[in-house]
């Protein structure tokens, strides 16, 4: 019995030792490492589904025959964009409908109307040769923290986070608009005077909204049904 014992202590601290030293065989894979491996399956990508494969020099089939020549030419580019980038043939002259998408999931999310975002768009005008500008809002998304506040199409704003709009001030400004919080002066305008209303600090939520906005059939064009 005490040997069995015994036995059974030794398997304990043997499998306790095994533990300890687990963390030590797991394999770490460097940034480097990472972006050959990203950069390998962009370019096979793109040379299997490319539509301009056969126009493009460097997706030749034959570009991977001499492993040490391709390995080379793929560590060239310090990120899998640049080499994506450089693929593309003719960019905005013959395709203009190819782009880098780092994170494909907040993308597919974004083409289904699904965002962070307070839920409103805006335009942005100068009101007078002083520089001053303001920004109406041209749309309002449904169940949007705009909308719970109670932002409506066509009000006016003139300061966001306390910076009043100028030609100077906007664009630096108008990144409030895409911050996790902001704070928005509402304005009234009559006879070029603006008038302050009050303020309203919303933030952002993740939103889903139809990506189609008009759906629409004119069933008579020249004798064609037209949709829209």
């Amino acid at each position: 019995m005490k040997n069995i014992k015994n036995l059974f202590l030794i398997t304990l601290i043997s499998l306790a030792v095994t533990s300890c030293f687990k963390d030590e065989d797991d394999i770490i894979v460097s940034e480097t490492e990472k972006t050959e491996e990203i950069n390998d399956f962009v370019w096979k990508a793109m040379n299997s589904w490319y539509n301009w494969q056969d126009l493009v020099p460097d997706l030749a089939d034959s570009k991977a025959d001499d492993n040490n020549t391709y390995q080379a030419y793929l560590n060239q580019y310090s990120s899998p964009e640049n080499l994506f980038n450089s693929l593309i043939y003719q960019t905005d002259v013959v395709d203009r409908f190819s782009w880098f998408i780092e994170d494909y999931i907040e993308q597919e999310q974004a083409f289904q109307g699904i965002s962070k975002s307070f839920g409103l768009r805006f335009q942005g005008v100068q009101i007078n040769t002083e520089g001053d500008v303001i920004i109406y809002v041209r749309h309002v998304a449904d169940d949007s923290p705009a909308s719970a506040a109670n932002i409506n199409r066509g009000d006016i704003i003139n300061a966001i986070n306390g910076t009043v709009l100028t030609t100077t001030t906007y664009n630096t400004a108008i990144n409030g608009l895409y911050q996790d919080d902001i704070t928005l002066s509402f304005v009234s305008e009559n006879a070029g005077t603006l008038t302050a209303i009050e303020d309203k600090t919303i933030s952002s939520a993740v939103i889903s909204e139809n990506p189609v906005y008009l759906n629409k059939v004119f069933s008579d064009i020249d004798g064609k049904k037209l949709v829209i």
